[in-house]
């Protein structure tokens, strides 16, 4: 955490500080697209007898997408809890020791067993980043950031997509999860430099250090105003009661859907090309988004979609 010293005593502050920390847990999101996109580029290669494993049967192969689903899935009742009381940036740090497990278990396989694990602790790392990076940049952003940049990390989450897909099909499985990890080292050392998020530590009782925190990320000293206002918001927040059957008792709760994009294999095209297409348009349109979000409103955006 930067001195108090440090920070210009100016009244319009500078969005650097924030842009930066956006950027830099984005990376988490580079590291989940590409482990959570891994199966599809992966797997052709895996059920060849040119596998750096061995063969690995399709039925042995369907379980990568199963393993770390459910792993995501069960490790995300325990991050949200967590994030309660260890605070966002300590969660998205250690995001990083699972996915460095995984890309170490994966190039250094011998057989599918590593694999399996690695698909385990990918998913964990998953359900952190889900659960945690969008909750960690909606909470350090200003209104007017937030629009813009807030859907950097959909856009490095599809990135990883990407990268994965080209890297497996050209140089290999075990060479491509050496390179990536690059993302998780990366994230490492540079989260460490971030300031924690004013919300969590209002909601702790913390207030100098909140004030601190938010002193940095606007880049100025004056920045009283805004914390009676985030504190307000805290103790309402504290306050309200909530429960998960809110999420079935709430109308718009229940007319939230996820859904699943399935890719249909195609005889024009090979398995490797449909790949690295779907992620090359998503990446590319993710980027072209972001000023048009900010300009008509996620409501309008969401409609059209």
């Amino acid at each position: 955490m930067l001195g108090k010293r440090i920070i210009p005593n100016v009244s319009e502050g500078n969005a650097l500080v924030q842009i930066c920390s956006v950027l830099i847990v984005s990376i988490g999101g580079f590291s989940i697209g590409a482990h959570f996109a891994w199966p599809s580029p992966s797997t052709p290669q895996l059920i060849q007898n040119t596998s750096y494993i061995g063969q690995v049967t399709i039925e042995e192969a369907s379980y990568f997408s199963v393993i770390s689903g459910v792993s995501t899935i069960a490790s995300s009742f325990l991050v949200a809890n967590a994030m309660k009381h260890v605070g966002r940036k300590r969660i998205i740090w250690s995001m990083t020791i699972p996915q460095l497990l995984s890309w170490i278990l994966i190039a250094q396989a011998k057989s599918i067993a590593p694999i399996y694990i690695a698909r385990a602790l990918s998913g964990i790392g998953e359900a952190i980043g889900f659960c945690t990076i969008t909750v960690y940049i909606g909470e350090i952003t200003t209104p007017e950031l937030r629009g813009k940049w807030g859907s950097m990390f959909s856009c490095a989450t599809l990135l990883g997509n990407l990268c994965i897909t080209v890297a497996n099909d050209y140089i290999g499985i075990a060479t491509a999860a050496y390179i990536f990890l690059f993302a998780p080292l990366l994230q490492l050392v540079l989260v460490a430099l971030l300031p924690d998020s004013p919300y969590f530590l209002l909601e702790k009782g913390r207030y100098d250090d909140a004030k601190a925190a938010l002193r940095q990320l606007r880049w100025k000293t004056d920045v009283d105003d805004e914390f009676l206002a985030l504190r307000k918001d805290v103790e309402r927040q504290i306050s309200e009661s909530g429960s998960f059957m809110d999420l079935l008792k709430i109308v718009t709760n229940r007319r939230a859907l996820w859904y699943i994009f399935q890719l249909a294999g195609a005889e024009s095209i090979s398995a490797e090309a449909s790949s690295i297409s779907v992620g090359t348009v998503s990446f590319a349109l993710s980027i072209f988004a972001l000023p048009i979000i900010s300009r008509f409103g996620r409501r309008a955006m969401l409609i059209t979609s």
